[in-house]
């Protein structure tokens, strides 16, 4: 009897040793989270411990939860204004697109540009220093005045191309080899002629 219980405790181990193997190959093979899966089974037994009574279970306790509440990761709410937001813009790029509203020339803005500041300045002439305005009417002043120096520097760079266009075609003429003049044919006189 010793030989048999014996024996059954050696196939007992043998086929726990064969299992393992197995399903370690079989973990190996498996792709993803199957292999995973089966890897940790192996790795950790699954053990329950099981309270003698209650009193114990709530002994065992280590941490206690607050009352807070639980939040949802996503709120419908949001997601549908998100849709409706999306479906709005895409309606709005397909939508032809209006012409811009008519804008004065610059001539025109430089012309009221010109108005302000000469009514800026009857008006800084008339408010004294330390009165709160003051500051922001020369403030304003300057800012006139800076619009009015990049309008002339817009005018002066538009002059730059036909000037540069006017250089290369005088740099092109110079290029060009001079016209030789041909040499003059001799003339023949007529056979009599004196």
């Amino acid at each position: 009897m010793t030989t048999l219980s014996t024996r059954a405790r050696a196939w007992g181990r043998i086929s726990l040793a064969f299992g393992l193997v197995v399903g370690l190959c079989g973990s190996l093979s498996l792709p993803g989270e199957a292999g995973a899966s089966s890897l940790s089974r192996l790795e950790q037994p699954a053990r329950t411990v099981k309270p003698a009574s209650a009193s114990a279970a709530a002994d065992a306790v280590r941490y206690t939860r607050s009352g807070a509440t639980v939040r949802t990761r996503g709120n419908l709410d949001r997601r549908f204004a998100r849709a409706r937001a999306a479906e709005e813009r895409a309606r709005r790029e397909a939508a032809p697109a209006e012409p811009p509203p008519a804008r004065a020339s610059d001539d025109q803005q430089q012309q009221i540009r010109e108005r302000q500041i000469t009514m800026l300045k009857k008006l800084i002439r008339q408010t004294p220093v330390n009165d709160p305005e003051y500051a922001d009417l020369v403030f304003r002043l300057a800012s006139l005045y800076i619009d009015k120096k990049m309008y002339f520097e817009r005018r002066v760079g538009e002059l730059y191309e036909p000037i540069y266009q006017a250089d290369l075609a005088e740099e092109a003429e110079r290029a060009k080899p001079a016209a030789r003049p041909k040499p003059a044919e001799p003339t023949q006189s007529a056979p009599g002629a004196g």
